[in-house]
């Protein structure tokens, strides 16, 4: 006889259930649970790539807006700016970022002439730049980098030589005298000079000036005002030695930001007879003018020489002439500007050594504001002085003006030929001016004066 229990596996028993899955005549047992599959979680998607810096552009209104909202540095500490910089840039690429410093920099740090000038020593440290409003070139780059690091920036100062202030293309730098950054933005290397670019030393003084050109500028171009002591930071394939960058010639930011290209001479230092040409390529789509200021070396100083220079725009080019009339040594600067702005900034300069004295004497016309502004083409003259009794040919160039005269002692008028003004002209004054009449003009107005002798 076997005791009730457990069901013999050799004879099973069958237990009806009901249709809730309960044992017939239960009401207190669970549910039996019917197994439902579930589907494996879908990978997480790979993270969007970061924008190539070089495809992000500077929203300069939008970045300014949060140096405005910024506490002032006066009455706050570095540290609170740091902070307050990092929670308003959170939502930035790391480019904008890195603008936002130099920017800041620029509208907030000042250059220490005066105490560059004195010879005392001038504080570098990040803190003492911060503090004080103002410091040199190393506490700018220190200042940056210190900014820089609390925003997540990776930034690295560069030590060398610059083509600053003082810089004569006829000596070489005996020592460094500058500093710089770089800022790596997803393993690439990216230039800027945070000094350079906020402002400019002008007859003694520092002027804040914003120079866009400085930040993320071409390594190609950089090369030609700034040599790292350490080659790699050049960020050059090949790299230049300081022989060859003492002989380059500078390019200002000036020289890019007013859609200059480059010149027909690649070194600061050329030699001349009589006359030296340049051609200077500009981008087409940027309205902007140039003029050349020409000086001759005597009495221990570079001294102006009046009619001396003339430079006029052609397609693509300007085309720009100075005078070589005396054995020796001249300087020829070059300005340029765009259209809107009022003052010329310097964008280049030449030393040019001539070997011996011109055989005939030259003089180049004067040139008004309306010339350039006219898109005006002398054709000629091309020289003076004119000489006094001649008859002397004319051919200008204009477009979309009424009359071109030339004032002797009797106004004539040139002959129009489509763009083209000509007509010969009985020199019997000590001064010939060239003067247009355009559309909607009550007077004429000056374009070229000559020098009579």
């Amino acid at each position: 006889m076997g005791c009730c229990g457990v069901p013999s596996a050799k004879s099973p028993q069958t237990v009806p259930l009901d249709a809730m899955g309960r044992v017939n005549g239960t009401i207190d047992k669970a549910p039996i649970p019917i197994p439902i599959p579930i589907p494996a979680p879908a990978p997480a998607p790979d993270p969007a790539p970061a924008p190539d810096p070089d495809s992000v552009e500077i929203d300069r209104d939008k970045l300014e807006a949060i140096i405005k909202r910024s506490p002032e540095r006066t009455e706050s500490t570095l540290k609170e700016l740091c902070q307050f910089l990092k929670d308003n840039s959170s939502r930035l690429h790391t480019k904008e970022k890195a603008w936002l410093v130099f920017r800041w920099l620029g509208l907030n740090i000042d250059y220490d002439v005066e105490g560059l000038d004195s010879g005392e020593d001038v504080d570098v440290t990040p803190e003492g730049a911060f503090k004080n409003g103002k410091t040199v070139c190393s506490g700018y780059s220190r200042l940056y980098k210190t900014i820089g690091d609390a925003l997540g920036l990776e930034i690295i100062c560069i030590t060398g030589y610059a083509k600053g202030v003082g810089y004569d293309s006829e000596k070489s730098f005996i020592s460094t005298n500058h500093e710089w950054n770089i800022v790596v933005i997803n393993g690439k290397r990216y230039l800027l000079d945070s000094t350079w670019g906020g402002g400019s030393r002008i007859e003694g003084k520092y002027v804040r000036r914003y120079s866009p050109y400085y930040f993320f500028p071409d390594p190609e171009s950089f090369i030609r005002s700034h040599l790292p002591v350490n080659p790699q930071w050049q960020l050059l394939k090949e790299p230049v030695s300081k022989e060859k960058f003492e002989s380059l010639l500078k390019y200002n930011g000036q020289f890019y930001e007013t859609g200059l290209i480059s010149s027909n001479y690649e070194t600061a230092i050329i030699s001349c007879r009589d006359i030296a040409t340049f051609k200077i390529e500009y981008n087409p789509i940027i309205n902007m003018h140039m003029l050349i200021d020409l000086k001759y070396f005597q009495n221990g100083r570079y001294e102006k020489v009046d009619h001396g220079s003339f430079i006029q725009k052609l397609d693509g080019h300007f085309l720009g002439t100075v005078v070589l009339n005396k054995k020796g040594k001249y300087l020829a600067v070059f300005f340029s500007k765009l259209a809107h702005e009022e003052l010329y900034s310097s964008c280049f300069e030449h030393v040019i050594n001539c070997d011996e004295d011109a055989e005939t004497f030259k003089e180049l016309p004067q040139s008004y504001t309306s010339y350039e502004s006219t898109g005006t083409i002398l054709h000629e003259p091309k020289f003076g002085p004119l000489k006094k009794g001649s008859s002397v040919y004319f051919k200008i160039e204009l477009k979309g003006v009424d009359k071109v005269m030339v004032c002797a002692s009797n106004h004539v008028q040139l002959d129009k030929n489509g763009d083209i003004y000509t007509g010969n002209v009985t020199i019997d004054v000590d001064d010939i001016v060239v003067y247009y009449m355009g559309p909607g003009m009550e007077q004429y107005s000056g374009l070229l004066k000559y020098t009579v002798n």
